[in-house]
């Protein structure tokens, strides 16, 4: 761009690289307490997980030493480098398109499925291999669209969120529909297990969106001020495209609050589960997480984790 400096760019970039270490962390711990808790995932989805997150943290390592010539030597003009350097603040959006959409489906299949799903689970596998496969290609189309066309890679996260939401409204009446049915046909462990994981499942996609809707808002912020530095001085550098992407980010924080606020305002004590996954390590002190609760169904032993006393009154 003409008359842009690096000394111009550089506090945005150290910003943008801020918040994309911030977002690899957070996708970390925010999956190492959930598989902790949970007993649903075997051994092969957490693997897929696991790979998802290794997956993330190996690009970040490689492209290290980019960063730090970017950050040391002002190389903007290396753009397999500024590429890479610009996109990692798009990091909760790929997440989209591995962590949530896949995790809903296997909820949305543990619920329906409920009185096998424990017994079975693994023969369930194979498709959501096939499902985690497409959205490897997603992402490759998502970083391909991001180096090539400005601004696509928008249009993708914004469908991806728009998914999101309306799997999470699926799942929310599914579970609702299941603890209704749980009353009046007293359903047996199984079943009173699977609902339990529901509102884990629901507690991890309130704490993204909400998380990703701060992030997203600051990050809107921070191109304003950045759009208003451009349209109120001599340089033109790209002001146009500046005012689509505040456009396009402030559509996306709407709609990733929207999820949250909708769950919290529509469906009794999912605020508290928002809250308790802030202060898990507290509230679990002096109690077991791996306790089992053991029952004889089809003649071979199924295991579960003791109900946290927190969703007793779901199971």
């Amino acid at each position: 761009d003409v008359n842009c400096t690096n000394d111009d760019t550089m506090p945005y970039n150290l910003l943008q690289l801020a918040f994309s270490i911030v977002g690899i962390i957070v996708w970390s711990l925010l999956l190492i307490v959930h598989l902790s808790a949970s007993a649903v995932f075997h051994r092969n989805f957490s693997l897929l997980f696991s790979c998802t997150i290794a997956c993330f943290i190996s690009i970040f390592i490689a492209e290290l030493p980019g960063l730090f010539r970017v950050l040391t030597m002002n190389d903007f003009e290396d753009f397999a480098f500024k590429d890479f350097f610009f996109a990692f603040p798009d990091v909760f959006y790929t997440a989209q398109l591995f962590l949530i959409p896949t995790l809903l489906i296997e909820r949305v299949i543990a619920t329906k499925k409920h009185s096998t799903y424990e017994l079975h689970g693994n023969t369930y596998f194979p498709f959501l291999i096939v499902i985690f496969l497409l959205q490897l290609f997603g992402v490759a189309l998502y970083i391909y669209f991001w180096r090539q066309y400005y601004f696509y890679d928008m249009y993708i996260s914004l469908a991806i969120a728009a998914v999101n939401m309306a799997g999470a409204s699926v799942l929310r009446i599914k579970n609702r529909r299941m603890i209704s049915n749980s009353h009046e046909n007293h359903s047996d462990l199984s079943t009173k297990y699977q609902m339990n994981e529901n509102v884990r499942a629901l507690q991890i996609i309130i704490f993204y969106c909400t998380f990703e809707a701060f992030f997203t808002m600051v990050d809107s912020l921070a191109m304003i001020i950045h759009k208003v530095d451009f349209l109120f001085s001599i340089r033109d550098c790209r002001a146009k495209q500046h005012e689509l992407f505040v456009y396009w980010r402030t559509a996306g924080f709407i709609l990733q609050v929207a999820l949250p606020i909708f769950l919290i305002l529509f469906h009794e004590n999912y605020e508290v589960a928002f809250l308790r996954l802030f202060c898990r390590c507290w509230c679990t002190a002096g109690r077991k997480m791996n306790a089992k609760v053991k029952f004889r169904a089809d003649d071979s032993e199924v295991y579960f984790r003791d109900l946290d006393k927190q969703w007793s009154r779901v199971a």
